[in-house]
């Protein structure tokens, strides 16, 4: 698969789950939030990503990204 198509899979999973709300109560019964888990996965998918990737693959701020990083190392993920 392309990574152009990866892209737009991407894009529009992240549009319905958050327009959705599916994922904000935990993700599969799990304590995470919604960008939690993204977070997460996107790390396990991309082992090299570095924090404007990240950024960038989520669509979310960087702030956002450094806390929810922070966050995940205290619970010592």
């Amino acid at each position: 698969m392309s990574e152009d198509m990866i892209k737009k899979i991407r894009q529009f999973n992240r549009y319905y789950m958050i327009w959705l709300d599916v994922m904000n109560k935990g993700y599969l019964g799990t304590s995470f939030s919604w960008p939690e888990s993204g977070v997460l996965f996107e790390i396990y998918i991309n082992q090299r990503i570095n924090a404007t990737e990240l950024c960038e693959h989520l669509n979310m701020d960087k702030s956002y990204v450094s806390r929810i990083i922070v966050k995940l190392e205290k619970k010592d993920f």
